[in-house]
């Protein structure tokens, strides 16, 4: 395996949280939360209207040691929203275990719960990425207590119980036949990916209704000769795939077809060859992709447009000014805030325009105290990717739509027809207005009331009646 910069950060070691909960209502209060490697301790954070931190009593808690001796590892992002309860999972190095949380959702506070051990020689890395569904988690290994070249890795699966219990299914741990890196799952939960550690390929699995893995026909799918597959993200649809390949500084992305075969489309440059990508994430609404440099103290940002055609956003890359190497981002639920956990103790917070412009909350990074070392940041609520209108308000001539996930662009549409259309600047994903449709509508006539955004998906229809 080459040696790169990243594994050289002898101090700074990458653990992977995933957070789990429910749909959570339109408005709620947003928290953060982070992972102190230095001294094994997640704290979190409540996040004000204007992007500001506070520190959350009662959420800065022990967590399980992490004891590999290989430095750095770097997996997917790993957050999802599932529909039964909040917990917040985090994998550990020694002894393979997983600390589990259960998150207050008023206050933010959490309250460990019963996680999972899984046995005391394994020493190695591990990631985590959970179905939308809430109904299983993934446990992936680097290597089973060995880093010789082809060696094979594990991945445990876990059913999730009502209360956030993790149970192995009968089928766990899967054996994998060879090095992984990052796991994702897609936003349906029918695809596991896996990035292949020496191969530089990644596998594709179909998830069926108990958690059993099945190859996708063809699997694994070469990504080239460009680097190590690291990072992997599916997008909102669940039919493309983002690879990050840190050595070769860029991003692969491939259109994954209703059986899993993966082809490859295009390629995202990140940095010049030789770069230092540590991590990526798209945006709920798939219309935003980010990744942080941590060399050149950055955040790259790109439009996704139709078929997955990238262009780079106005202004980028962004400065991470008073930040120093970032190293995990985060969103939160309405998609209109980046959070960067920074190597220097240091978290960044940028409001996301609608043009994808990133703009710094407060100026400089808010600080955690020293000795932090916040190699990966998660936020609360998670998001879900689904487009959906949550309500309808007439005013005046204007009609107002609320939802989720709408993108620069959306258009509203009555019975079929389109209306001239604006974003709310300050609730761009979650407040369109119709400047005239209002009027379009008649007192006791309803109507069926829907959202295309720019990227062509369509939100269920709302039924609408007005009474005045």
């Amino acid at each position: 395996m080459k040696k790169g910069k990243r594994f050289m950060l002898k101090s700074l070691i990458l653990i992977v949280i995933a957070a789990i909960g429910f749909e959570y209502p339109c408005g709620a209060q947003d928290f953060v939360y982070t992972h102190s490697v230095g001294s094994s301790r997640v704290s979190g954070y409540s996040v004000s209207s204007s992007g500001t931190l506070t520190p959350i009593l009662g959420a800065d808690l022990p967590t399980g040691k992490f004891q590999s001796p290989w430095g750095v590892f770097v997996s997917s992002h790993s957050a999802s929203t599932v529909r039964v309860g909040s917990y917040l999972y985090i994998a550990n190095g020694a002894g393979g275990t997983v600390s589990a949380f259960r998150i207050d959702p008023s206050s933010g506070a959490l309250i460990p719960t019963l996680g999972f051990a899984s046995s005391p020689e394994v020493t190695t890395q591990s990631c985590l990425s959970a179905t939308s569904d809430s109904k299983f988690l993934f446990q992936g290994f680097l290597q089973h207590n060995t880093f010789s070249a082809g060696g094979q890795s594990t991945i445990n699966i876990f059913q999730i119980g009502v209360d956030g219990a993790l149970e192995p299914i009968t089928e766990s741990p899967y054996v994998f036949p060879r090095g992984l890196y990052g796991i994702a799952v897609s936003p349906g939960g029918r695809f596991l990916a896996v990035g292949e550690w020496f191969d530089r390929s990644i596998a594709i699995y179909m998830v069926d209704s108990v958690g059993k893995l099945t190859p996708a026909p063809g699997s694994p799918f070469a990504t080239g000769s460009h680097g190590l597959a690291t990072n992997l993200q599916f997008n909102s649809d669940g039919d493309s795939l983002f690879v990050m390949e840190s050595d070769a500084s860029l991003i692969e992305v491939f259109t994954i077809d209703p059986e899993g075969k993966a082809t490859r489309a295009s390629i995202i440059p990140l940095v010049s060859a030789g770069g230092n990508p540590s991590d990526f994430l798209i945006t709920p609404n798939g219309q935003y992709l980010f990744s942080a440099d941590l060399d050149g103290n950055v955040i790259h940002a790109f439009k996704i447009g139709a078929r997955n055609v990238v262009q780079k956003v106005a202004g980028s890359p962004f400065p991470n000014t008073g930040g120093r190497q970032p190293h995990g981002l985060s969103i939160n639920a309405a998609g209109t805030l980046l959070y960067v956990a920074n190597m220097n103790d240091t978290i960044s917070v940028f409001k996301i325009g609608s043009d994808g412009i990133l703009d710094a909350v407060g100026g400089l990074p808010f600080s955690l105290g020293q000795g932090a070392s916040p190699a990966f940041i998660t936020s609360y609520p998670p998001s879900n990717f689904a487009v959906s209108i949550t309500g309808v308000e007439i005013n005046g001539k204007k009609l107002n739509v609320f939802g989720k996930n709408f993108d620069d662009g959306s258009v509203i549409l009555i019975n079929g027809q389109e209306q001239s259309t604006k974003n709310v600047p300050e609730n761009w994903t979650t407040e369109l207005i119709g400047k005239k449709a209002g009027k379009r509508i008649k007192i006791g006539v309803p109507v069926s009331i829907s959202v295309r955004t720019a990227m062509g998906r369509i939100s269920p229809e709302f039924r609408f009646e007005r009474t005045l």
